[in-house]
């Protein structure tokens, strides 16, 4: 009897020590659930009030994107409308150009054409004296292959050749001729071509006769007399 008074009394220990055990256990299970229940509604309510402020911005969002597609559509036809009138504005500036352009080229054409007529219409150089071409110095002339050609002496008369005269008393009158004095120098050369003049030779020409040169018969107007080629040269 006594082992099994001691043995009902373990079980009673046993089950009084179960249930209260298992009491502590469900107060703490209960206990976990309403702090998670108040952790899950907390964590709810939070991802309401950040889905209402995300669709909120998303409107907000939408709307500043119809304004700004309102925006970009009117900036576009704005630039439309200024390409367009930039293009009509090329348009004319080209055509004032081309109309500017063309007027000038009438006047240069017409500056050209009265230049050309006026140095076409211009009067002959004057012819100079026979005194100022005999001081000039030799200017290159262009020969015609047919034109003969014959030197000239100082004074300006065409000097024969020896198939050319007549008689010996103008060659003989000619090699017997004796230097004359040496000239004064030449004044400046006259500006007869419309070319700019060069200035006077640095060294003086110390010479009793001016060297013979050959150019083209001289004219009519700048030959001597008949009397005397005569007195020169003799008949």
């Amino acid at each position: 009897m006594e082992c099994a008074g001691r043995a009902l009394a373990f079980w009673a220990y046993q089950s009084t020590q179960e249930i209260f055990y298992q009491e502590y256990r469900a107060k703490t299970l209960t206990e976990k659930y309403a702090n998670l229940n108040t952790q899950m509604d907390k964590i709810i309510h939070n991802a309401n009030t950040e889905i209402l402020s995300l669709q909120n911005k998303l409107s907000d969002m939408q709307s500043s994107q119809e304004d700004l597609q309102k925006k970009n559509q009117e900036l576009n036809d704005m630039y439309r409308d200024k390409n367009n009138k930039l293009a009509q504005m090329t348009n004319l500036y080209n055509l004032l150009k081309a109309r500017a352009m063309k007027s000038r080229m009438q006047t240069a054409a017409s500056d050209t054409v009265s230049q050309a007529l006026s140095s076409l219409n211009a009067p002959p150089p004057v012819s100079m004296p026979l005194s100022n071409t005999s001081s000039l110095p030799p200017a290159p002339v262009t020969r015609h292959p047919k034109t003969p050609t014959f030197p000239v002496n100082p004074d300006g008369v065409e000097q024969l050749h020896r198939y050319q005269r007549s008689g010996t008393g103008s060659s003989k009158r000619a090699r017997t001729k004796t230097p004359r004095e040496a000239p004064m120098p030449p004044p400046d050369r006259p500006n007869w071509d419309g070319r700019n003049s060069k200035g006077p030779d640095p060294a003086p020409q110390h010479r009793t006769r001016l060297p013979r040169i050959s150019q083209t018969p001289t004219v009519s107007s700048e030959l001597p007399s008949g009397d005397a080629i005569t007195q020169r040269f003799g008949r």
